[in-house]
């Protein structure tokens, strides 16, 4: 190298010419977050529908839901009340309910069994055995089939005479831990009226549960 030789250097038009690679980071980094923020809502809106809406429930008139109850009643006296808790195997809220259910002083002259949608489990049926109440099996299919129901946990009471006179939730309010079932089964049996609370839990149908979960993401 000959003395007094200057290095390169790069010209301003070069320099110009470079990319502010910080800057196109920041405005990548921006663009994607823009792009993915309505994803991410909508995924949002998708869990907390599923998780703080009610859901839907037949109609306590339904025929189909009047004569799967008396095939699924079992064993019972002709003058018995009856109450039915359609809970689902893969349901917190339902895990939730049986767990008070199993707690609770029940009343001795009405007649419970419990609907397990979507699995067996035999410390179940043993604990509702050891209650005297019903347990019966059912597939996620054949709940909708052969009672029109599609979400649970559900609180359903009977008359003697089988008609349906509560068809609906236990609380009045999402994860609440006021379940009310005693209580509306006692209001019930004096002759009173009693409105139907919403459901709150899961959806047990494919339909239903496409509906409110379309990502996947819970179901």
């Amino acid at each position: 190298m000959h003395e007094g030789t200057e290095h390169p250097t790069a010209s301003d038009a070069d320099v110009a010419a470079a990319p502010p690679t910080g800057r196109v980071g920041r405005l990548v980094a921006r663009g994607l977050l823009l792009a993915w923020a309505p994803m991410l809502l909508l995924l949002l809106s998708s869990l907390m529908t599923s998780h703080w809406a009610p859901l839907p429930t037949p109609r306590p008139e339904n025929d189909r839901l009047r004569t799967g109850l008396a095939e699924l009643r079992g064993p019972a006296p002709r003058d018995a009340w009856t109450v039915y808790h359609v809970l689902y195997a893969n349901c917190r809220c339902s895990a939730a309910v049986f767990d008070h259910v199993a707690a609770s002083e029940r009343p001795d002259d009405v007649h419970e069994v419990v609907l397990l949608v979507g699995g067996s489990d035999a410390e179940l049926a043993a604990a509702c055995a050891a209650r005297g109440m019903g347990c019966v099996a059912l597939s996620e299919p054949e709940l909708q089939q052969r009672l029109d129901i599609e979400a649970a946990p559900l609180f359903v009471v009977t008359a003697p005479d089988g008609a349906v006179r509560y068809l609906g939730g236990y609380t009045d309010r999402k994860q609440a831990i006021d379940f009310r079932d005693l209580d509306v089964v006692a209001r019930l049996r004096a002759g009173e009226q009693v409105s139907s609370m919403p459901v709150f839990g899961c959806g047990v149908s494919a339909s239903l549960q496409e509906a409110l979960d379309p990502f996947g993401i819970k179901y």
